[in-house]
């Protein structure tokens, strides 16, 4: 305004719906001495379909063209290799829905640039295509290195930056931003998409009774100022296991109210 300009936002929300697969299953797929300890320790015998395979509950309610599933490789995380049949299915089901599939890189690709380019190039062999989005796990990366080398490898969108224990916006604005490299001093074609909510952040600083409240202001804002809202839910908040138990609510609660949202514009 001091420049005679006045800039007025257009009241619009675009939401992208990301979804982390940890852990593809809770119980299935898994040796039986798995199976029962981790029974034991949650003292739930689960039966029939698995809880954390929800995917019949997540597709119906998410749109294919606005959503993501981020899935993690096999190792130190949990024991399903993307070359695994039943994981191998699940990512190409998710494909051939019309959702995107990204990678997630898993905890020691941070350290291990090499890893990571072995998991991408995996991914691409079960996918039959290109992989063009990613998000690091734990949201662990290092500067420059992380994003230097998904440059490289041909990744154009990257969804790491994430407040673990905030939700809000991690770059300071509402929209994906190019990722510029300082120490090269030069632009790149990487794109920082930043994640204004993560469901374990809301875990650490709210209750699902207060959740609604929380994540209404912080969607309006972006709203206000016509802004990209990223969402990341992992594919457990529907399982109904012990921490996630009432955080389904929660997520249905985001699904009203944008729904609704929509029908006002």
């Amino acid at each position: 305004e001091a420049l005679g300009v006045r800039w007025r936002p257009t009241e619009t929300l675009t939401v992208e719906w990301t979804v982390d697969v940890d852990f593809p299953w809770g119980y299935r797929h898994r040796p039986w001495w798995r199976r029962l300890g981790k029974a034991l320790r949650n003292r739930r015998f689960p039966q029939g379909a698995d809880p954390y395979d929800v995917r019949e509950q997540l597709m119906p309610k998410l749109p294919p063209e606005r959503t993501t599933f981020f899935f993690l490789d096999g190792g130190d995380e949990h024991p399903w290799p993307f070359e695994s049949a039943p994981y191998a299915r699940m990512i190409t089901d998710a494909a051939k829905a019309g959702y995107g599939v990204g990678l997630h890189g898993s905890l020691r690709t941070a350290e291990d640039p090499a890893r990571l380019r072995r998991e991408k190039e995996r991914l691409e062999k079960v996918l039959g295509a290109a992989v063009q989005k990613n998000r690091q796990h734990f949201l662990k990366y290092r500067l420059p290195t992380t994003y230097r080398t998904l440059h490289e490898m041909g990744i154009t969108a990257d969804y790491t930056t994430c407040g673990a224990a905030y939700v809000g916006f991690k770059h300071g604005v509402a929209r994906p931003v190019p990722w510029y490299d300082l120490k090269a001093d030069c632009p790149t074609e990487l794109t920082l998409v930043p994640t204004i909510m993560m469901d374990r952040a809301l875990m650490r600083i709210t209750t699902p009774e207060q959740a609604p409240a929380l994540l209404g202001d912080l969607l309006a804002e972006t709203r206000r100022w016509n802004g990209h809202a990223a969402v990341l839910w992992h594919n457990a908040v529907l399982s109904g296991e012990a921490e996630w138990k009432q955080w389904a609510t929660v997520f249905e609660w985001m699904l009203r109210f944008l729904e609704e949202k929509d029908h006002e514009r």
